[in-house]
């Protein structure tokens, strides 16, 4: 689905409004607590004020368990990011640990509707191949 940023919404509440649209298409089969939302929340704020040029330069940790949603609060970020006119200018680095993890993240974004010309890797020269 392609949708504009509007002009009143951020990034984070784009993102957030996104994912909930899609977490409720899955019915039961993802269903967050609260506190989820939260971290999901936070996150996607995170996000947001890289973007913006206002996050400390500073590492941040979400401790959110397995499978609630970080990488799919990261994909679609990257949508409302590409949709935002006034972020035309912002790039976005996504490092990952294995090749496979990389494969899993651009077949997930791509399949969320990321263009295919919006990736790019490097590995290890040991990892090549």
């Amino acid at each position: 689905m392609v949708r504009t940023l509007a002009a009143q919404d951020t990034l984070h509440q784009d993102t957030v409004h996104r994912l909930r649209t899609q977490f409720a298409s899955y019915g039961f089969r993802l269903r967050l607590s609260p506190e989820m939302w939260a971290g999901i929340e936070d996150l996607a704020l995170c996000l947001q004020r890289m973007a913006d040029g206002e996050a400390d330069r500073t590492f941040f940790l979400s401790s959110l368990d397995p499978g609630v949603g970080k990488t799919q609060t990261v994909v679609t970020f990257l949508q409302s990011l590409l949709s935002s006119p006034r972020h035309e200018h912002v790039g976005a680095v996504v490092f990952m640990f294995t090749k496979d993890e990389i494969k899993t993240f651009v077949q997930e974004a791509l399949e969320a509707g990321l263009p295919e010309d919006a990736f790019a890797a490097r590995v290890h020269k040991d990892e090549q191949g």
